[in-house]
C-alpha cells in the first residue's frame, strides 16, 4: 500500500510540472506581448498560498490540488473576472495582432517539446550502454556491430553470433519453436531484454506467460561460422504492485542462475544527444498509430499513465526520465490537435480571422469551447474505462 500511495504521489507531481511548465510557456510570452496575467497558479482548487507584491500585476499561487496548473489571462474567455474590470482593452489576449496570439498559444506546446528532449538527453545520459571491452565468465558481450560469448562457452570474441533459435515450453502446450537472425549485437541485446523483463508487453506475444517453473525457454545461439552453444531459463515467482495496490504473484524467465547478461558502461554527451533525438523522432512518428485502423485501442488515460510512470520507477532513474518525457511530448501533441479547448483550436481561430479579417463571434467561441470541453470529458471517461477493462 505504501508503494502505491508512493506511486500515486509521484505521478500527480511528475504530471503537475508538465503542466505547470506549460502554462508557464504562456504566461512568459504572454508578458512578452503586454497581455494582462492576473495569475499564475500551481495546483488547482482552493487556495493555500500567494505571493503578489505591490508594484507586481501577476499573482503567484498555490493550490490544494496537485493536478496541474494554469495562467488566468485577460481575454481568455474571463473577461467578466473582477481581476480585469479596470485592464485596458488593448491588453486583452483577444485584442493584440493575430501572430502574437499564435505565439502565446504554441508556447506552452513549445516548452513540452524541449522538456521532453531534455528529459530524453538525460535518460540517454543515465541509461547503460552495450560495451565489449569487459568480459567475464557466461556472460553474452555485445557492442552495435559485433555479439560474443565468454571463452567457457567454447567461442570466443572471434565468433560472432548471427541466429538465434527458442524453444518455449509452457505448461502441457506444445513447445514453440522461433528463430530469429541477428544483425548486430543491439538487436540481440533488445531481443534478450524485451522477452526476459517483467511486466513486459511481449509476454502476450509469440513467447505468452510462463505458468510455473516447470516451464522452460530454450536458447539456441549460432555463430557465421556455425558454431551452436545452447542454455536454458526456467520460470520463477515474481511479486509484482498493481494500480490499486493488491500485490500479486506471477511466473518470469529467471536469468540470474545462468548468468546470462550484457556489458554496459555510461554514454557521453554525444551519444546522450544522438539517443535523445532519436527517441525524440521515434516517439514522433508513432503517434500516427492512434490515425490508423483501430487506433483508438491504443489511447490510454491517467491509470495507463500510472501503470508506466510506476514501472519505470522499479527500473530505473533513467527509464522514469524517458517515459516522462514522452508523455511531455505526446501532451504537445495533443495540444497541438485543432480540437475545441485545446491550443490547436485557438490557432485555428487564430488563422481564421487573420486570413477573413473578421472577428470570430464570441457566442460561437463559447459554444465551440462548451462542445469541445463536453467532448474532452467524454473522452477521458472513455479511456479510463478502456484502463479499467485492460485491468481486468
Amino acid at each position: 500500500m505504501f508503494n502505491t500511495i508512493l506511486n500515486i504521489i509521484v505521478l500527480l507531481l511528475s504530471l503537475s510540472v508538465l503542466i505547470c511548465l506549460h502554462e508557464l510557456g504562456h504566461l512568459l510570452v504572454a508578458k512578452k506581448f503586454k497581455v494582462y496575467c492576473a495569475e499564475y497558479s500551481i495546483g488547482m482548487g482552493p487556495l493555500l498560498f500567494k505571493v503578489k507584491k505591490a508594484n507586481q500585476e501577476t499573482q503567484f499561487s498555490i493550490r490544494a490540488l496537485p493536478i496541474g496548473g494554469y495562467v488566468a489571462m485577460a481575454g481568455e474567455g474571463s473577461e467578466e473576472i473582477e481581476d480585469f474590470k479596470d485592464v485596458p482593452k488593448e491588453r486583452f489576449l483577444n485584442n493584440i495582432k493575430h501572430w502574437k496570439r499564435a505565439l502565446i498559444m504554441v508556447a506552452g506546446v513549445t516548452v513540452n517539446f524541449i522538456l521532453s528532449l531534455i528529459l530524453f538527453l538525460f535518460s540517454g545520459l543515465l541509461s547503460p550502454i552495450l560495451d565489449s571491452s569487459k568480459r567475464n565468465m557466461n556472460v553474452i558481450a555485445s557492442t552495435e556491430n559485433k555479439t560474443y560469448l565468454a571463452s567457457d562457452s567454447g567461442l570466443t570474441s572471434e565468433d560472432n553470433i548471427k541466429h538465434v533459435k527458442f524453444v518455449i515450453t509452457i505448461g502441457k502446450d506444445d513447445p514453440v519453436t522461433i528463430e530469429k537472425d541477428v544483425a548486430n549485437g543491439r538487436e540481440l541485446y533488445t531481443i534478450f531484454n524485451l522477452f526476459a523483463l517483467e511486466e513486459s508487453e511481449y509476454y502476450n506475444s509469440e513467447l505468452g506467460v510462463p505458468e510455473s517453473t516447470d516451464d522452460t525457454w530454450m536458447w539456441e545461439l549460432t555463430t557465421d561460422e556455425g558454431k551452436k552453444v545452447n542454455f536454458t531459463l526456467n520460470a520463477k515467482f515474481q511479486k509484482l504492485n498493481h494500480v490499486f495496490g493488491n500485490d500479486e504473484v506471477v511466473y518470469v524467465w529467471d536469468t540470474s542462475d545462468i548468468g546470462i547478461g550484457f556489458h554496459t558502461r555510461g554514454r557521453n554527451f554525444v551519444e546522450g544527444l544522438n539517443r535523445a533525438s532519436d527517441e525524440f523522432v521515434t516517439s514522433i512518428t508513432s503517434f500516427k498509430v492512434l490515425f490508423q485502423k483501430g487506433g483508438w485501442e491504443n489511447l490510454g488515460g491517467v491509470i495507463s499513465v500510472y501503470t508506466v510512470s510506476s514501472y519505470a520507477t522499479q527500473i530505473g532513474f533513467y527509464y522514469y526520465l524517458y517515459v516522462w518525457g514522452y508523455i511531455s511530448l505526446n501532451l504537445a501533441i495533443v495540444n497541438l490537435l485543432p480540437f475545441p479547448g485545446l491550443d490547436g483550436w485557438h490557432l485555428v481561430v487564430c488563422a481564421f480571422e487573420g486570413i477573413t479579417k473578421k472577428e470570430m463571434p464570441s457566442k460561437v467561441r463559447q459554444i465551440m469551447s462548451m462542445i469541445g470541453m463536453g467532448l474532452l470529458i467524454g473522452l477521458m471517461i472513455f479511456v479510463t474505462i478502456m484502463d479499467i477493462l485492460r485491468l481486468v
